[in-house]
């Protein structure tokens, strides 16, 4: 058994010197959590499970404040929203984990795991949000490129190439295309 007046810190983790723990670590100690983790399962805690804190205190190791996950892809599912049912073993599970690759908008399961959309979804989205070629010419005038980009949450290169895609020269104060900007404003 451990020691519990040999309290250590470790990574803001409490911790106890237990070497004959299978789940201690070369120093010879184990977490506070896993070992009160291990007192509510009244048994070891499988290699695969690990234990969630709920209200992310890694010191308040209040078996009301743990939660013993059977995978750490349940655990990693549960921090992602999905939600917890607790299994016969004790340990909880999430069954319908989130498949990160899955669009929300077309439910297509071709994007990359850090975007908000698929690429065809995200083009699509970006094209609702141009402006008419009629209210671009009429902002030109009076608002940089700068402006018009944050009033529409794009790039000022965005507000370029929109230019070019209604066929409206660069935009110049001085320069060539100047006097089709002062006519535009009058």
């Amino acid at each position: 058994m451990y020691n519990k007046d040999k309290k250590i810190n470790i990574n803001g983790y409490i911790a106890y010197y237990y070497p004959e723990h299978p789940r201690a670590y070369d120093n010879g100690c184990v977490y506070e959590h896993i070992l009160v983790a291990e007192q509510i399962l009244g048994r070891l805690l499988k290699p695969e499970e690990c234990v969630h804190h709920i209200d992310y205190n890694k010191t308040n190791n209040n078996p009301d404040n743990l939660m013993i996950f059977k995978t750490n892809s349940d655990h990693i599912a549960y921090h992602n929203g999905v939600k917890a049912i607790l299994n016969e073993d004790g340990a909880y599970i999430c069954p319908e984990k989130i498949n990160k690759n899955i669009c929300p908008v077309c439910g297509k399961n071709n994007k990359s795991s850090d975007a908000k959309m698929c690429a065809e979804c995200y083009k699509k989205n970006i094209i609702k949000n141009i402006p008419s070629k009629e209210e671009l010419l009429e902002l030109i005038p009076i608002m940089p490129n700068t402006k018009i980009a944050q009033k529409y949450g794009v790039s000022d290169r965005a507000v370029g190439k929109w230019l070019v895609r209604y066929n409206i020269p660069p935009r110049g104060r001085s320069g060539k295309h100047a006097y089709y900007y002062r006519e535009l404003a009058h």
